[in-house]
């Protein structure tokens, strides 16, 4: 069974690392 709380901060965390990879690139 999964923790969905733990899940969702997670995937923001990636969210937000990848958005700021792409501000890097351009």
């Amino acid at each position: 069974m999964f923790n969905s709380k733990k899940i969702k901060q997670e995937l923001q965390k990636v969210l937000q690392e990848n958005k700021e990879l792409k501000e890097k690139i351009n």
